[in-house]
């Protein structure tokens, strides 16, 4: 299936041989997943993380049968991005304070990598976004932002 050639464990970690990981198996525009794919991967390689037990790998693969069965297919098929961020991260220990993701905050992925790196993109996030709304650094807000 070309929509999503490989039911995998947070589509990322096969589900049965656990040294064979394909890291960027997401559908969507979002970078934040990628990086936490390959944390997940390295996690489970170093066994640092352990994979979860066989229940859950199957429920996770069942919710991939279940996208890969609708009609009409969507155009991004995991539209859930704080849903999947937040569970990888959890797994990965990596969940970010709760003043960063408050109702109404806005999502970044350095919210995924430790509290004092988060709190500090946080910051520096919100200072560009108040030199935007003076109209100075647009350019750079822009570019900053672009880059992550």
């Amino acid at each position: 299936d070309a929509f999503l050639p490989l039911k995998l464990y947070r589509h990322v970690m096969h589900p049965t041989l656990h040294s064979l990981a394909f890291v960027g198996m997401y559908r969507g525009p979002y970078f934040g997943v990628t990086e936490m794919q390959a944390r997940l991967a390295a996690g489970v390689f170093s066994e640092q993380i352990k994979m979860p037990a066989e229940p859950a790998i199957v429920a996770d693969l069942e919710r991939t049968s279940e996208i890969r069965n609708l009609n009409p297919r969507p155009q991004f098929p995991f539209p859930d991005y704080i849903g999947l961020m937040d569970a990888m991260a959890e797994q990965l220990g990596a969940t970010p304070a709760p003043t960063l993701t408050q109702a109404g905050r806005r999502v970044i992925p350095q919210q995924y990598r430790g509290r004092e790196e988060a709190e500090k993109a946080d910051t520096l996030l919100q200072e560009e976004l108040e030199d935007m709304e003076q109209g100075s650094l647009i350019a750079a807000t822009i570019v900053r932002g672009l880059h992550g």
